[in-house]
């Protein structure tokens, strides 16, 4: 295998691995909200993990998307 496919591969696990560990927060913090709902910053965490998660998951659909098709990697 091309040693960039590999990379790809690696970065692709580790966006897997950074998505269920958000979720795991964002868990997290939706029970301690519907405990609490007025607290700001729970609110201010969620928000937070929600942009992280957005952006892990666009990551993991990016390395995805060249796996899919390894000629297009460069």
């Amino acid at each position: 295998m091309d040693d960039s496919y590999i990379k790809y591969e690696l970065k692709a696990i580790k966006a897997k691995e950074k998505v269920c560990i958000l979720e795991n927060e964002l868990i997290d913090i939706r029970n301690k909200l519907s405990l609490d709902r007025r607290n700001i910053e729970l609110i201010h965490e969620l928000k937070r993990i929600n942009i992280r998660m957005s952006k892990a998951v666009y990551e993991l659909k990016h390395f995805q998307l060249f796996l899919e098709n390894p000629s297009s990697i460069s």
